[in-house]
């Protein structure tokens, strides 16, 4: 099954395809019932300063529920997850976690940086999974539903968000396009190691542990660019961090060369596997991954990818409803 539109890139028909292929194998739903909806983002934005409480909840729904179109029991059924991406080994003398990102730091040090002559809007476009959950008096029924967000952040911080829902049956769209008025206001990031490690730890308490960094990162990336002297500080300071792991090369969802690092921790309040993925020759992020690696009494096998993020584009436009030139 693939979804046709004219209007998406050949990247976001390549990561909708893949979506839907996955999906495709599952169940019909049951005829629809009338109650609650909610949307439960998988894939993107986390706020620093969490209730623990909350976020073990979270990854609790995020693997268990994803199981489409049948009512949660007791019963053991494996929950359908994207297909993991394929890493390819590194030899013996690889460098290890810690090197790859120094030298990702000095790839993006090498890139020029744009200068921004007055105040625009900071556009992002990203890629991801998702999960909207119905609740009808003690059943609950679940989706995985893939979307595409594009986003507009004014200096002030109102934000306008258009994002495209993929429906499993047919590749049908559903849209929300909205603006918000007090959101995160666009920084101009410092390459000051001090300075950035302050900026990156506003809502991102480093108290929280070596991935809460991880996350000022990816929170950063999904609403404005990062330019790439900044990205080298960035990737410098994160390069501190301790048990990192060099996964190798992979090719990313939407098909572009990268490299993995990763953390394995219980942050969430299970012992998940984040990954974090950069295009080798520039240091940019490219995308995140969070795969559980002891799902425990949940009905997910080891291993399985519970959410991912893809960068697709960023950049600063003069208007808050269209990309910035050659971008789409």
């Amino acid at each position: 099954m693939s979804y046709s539109d004219a209007r998406l890139s050949k990247v976001e028909r390549r990561l909708l395809d893949e979506l839907l292929a996955f999906r495709a194998a599952l169940p019909a739903d049951p005829p629809p019932k009338v109650g609650r909806l909610t949307r439960v983002r998988l894939a993107g934005k986390r706020h620093g300063r969490r209730v623990q409480n909350a976020a073990v909840a979270l990854a609790l729904l995020a693997a268990a529920s994803v199981i489409v179109g049948h009512e949660l029991s007791s019963s053991v059924t494996f929950a359908a997850t994207p297909k993991p991406l394929v890493y390819h080994a590194l030899a013996l003398n690889a460098l290890s976690g810690r090197q790859e990102l120094r030298g990702l730091a000095a790839a993006a040090g090498r890139q020029p940086d744009s200068a921004i002559t007055h105040p625009r809007y900071a556009y992002t476009k990203t890629m991801g999974w998702y999960l909207a959950t119905r609740v009808d008096g003690q059943a609950t029924t679940s989706a995985v539903i893939p979307s595409t967000t594009q986003s507009w952040a004014a200096p002030n911080g109102s934000t306008h968000v258009h994002r495209v829902f993929i429906n499993r049956a047919d590749g049908s769209r559903s849209i929300e396009d909205f603006t918000y008025a007090k959101g995160p206001v666009p920084v101009q990031l410092s390459t000051d190691q001090v300075v950035l490690a302050r900026q990156l730890a506003l809502g991102h308490p480093l108290g929280n542990g070596p991935v809460e960094k991880f996350m000022a990162l990816t929170d950063l990336a999904l609403r404005q660019p990062i330019p790439p002297g900044a990205e080298s500080a960035i990737l410098r300071f994160l390069a501190r961090t301790r048990a990192l792991i060099n996964r190798g090369s992979v090719t990313d969802r939407a098909g572009r060369r990268g490299v993995g690092v990763a953390l394995d921790s219980n942050y969430s309040g299970l012992l998940t596997r984040y990954t974090w993925i950069f295009d080798p020759h520039t240091g940019a992020l490219l995308g995140n991954e969070e795969t559980l690696l002891d799902p425990g009494k949940l009905h997910v096998r080891k291993g399985s990818v519970i959410s991912y993020t893809t960068y697709l584009s960023s950049g600063w436009s003069s208007s808050a409803s269209s990309p910035p030139p050659g971008r789409n």
